[in-house]
Parts: structure tokens; sequence; C-alpha cells
């Protein structure tokens, strides 16, 4: 067998004794939320008024001006504020490819015998999962 370190040895001991079954539910309620959450996060109200509007914009009143400096401070914070959950949602991204893949190798080498099969399947699931997480770590936030 292969010399791993001990801490890796522990990891992989802990790991087979759970059932493959098991580990596949995990990885897709973890991936459900997931995808839910990318999904909820990304809805957001889209505002009208445009930072780049003020050089061609003519006020009539000051009340006006003052109306359109809020819009605009608020849209400066709300800009911070979705660059911030963006980068959240890409470390989800991540954790989720990664958990993924740990249950992908553990779920080939246990159900899958045959070489064709395993070489299919990990395939067919490396497109689904890229191309859905990619819908959600690729999502755009224009102000």
């Amino acid at each position: 067998m292969y010399n791993y370190p001990k801490h890796l040895d522990l990891f992989y001991s802990h790991v087979s004794s759970i059932e493959p079954s098991i580990l596949l539910l995990i990885f897709l309620i973890i991936f459900v939320v997931g995808i839910i959450f990318g999904r909820l996060s990304n809805t957001k109200k889209k505002s009208k008024v445009s930072i780049y509007d003020n050089k061609h914009y003519n006020f009539s009143s000051n009340k006006k001006r003052k109306k359109f400096e809020k819009k605009i401070n608020h849209q400066k914070k709300n800009r911070v504020f979705y660059t911030i959950r963006k980068l959240f949602i890409m470390i989800i991204c991540i954790f989720l490819i990664f958990i993924g893949f740990i249950v992908l190798f553990w779920a080939i080498n246990n159900f899958f015998e045959n070489g064709v099969y395993k070489v299919v399947f990990a395939f067919s699931f490396f497109v689904f999962m890229s191309n859905i997480l990619s819908k959600l770590c690729t999502k755009t936030y224009d102000n």
C-alpha cells in the first residue's frame, strides 16, 4: 500500500468507515443548499440611476439634486456589499467543488467495478457540476 502521512491516514480511515451512499447524500444536500443560496443571493433590484448620469443630469431644484445624491450614495454602499457577497459565493463554490470531488472519487471506487463505467460517470458528473457551479460563480453584479 501507500505510505500516507499520519493525518491523512486518520482521515482515510474515518472516511472509509462511512457508507458511500451516505457520502453521496451529504454531498447532494450540500450541493442543493449551495444552488439555492446562489440563486437567492443573485436576486437583487437594479437601481434605475447610474453613478455616471451625474454629468448629464440637469436638476430643476435643489430637492431633486439631494434625492439624486442620496441614490448615488446608497448605490455605492450596495456595490461594496455585492462585492463581498460575490466573494462569499465564490468561496462556497470552491468548497462545494472540493467536497464534490472527494465524494465523487469515493463513489467511483466503491460503486463501479468496470473501468468504462467509472470514466463515463466521472466525465458526466464533472460536466454537470462544472456547468452548474460556473453559472453560480460567474454571476455578475452590475449596478
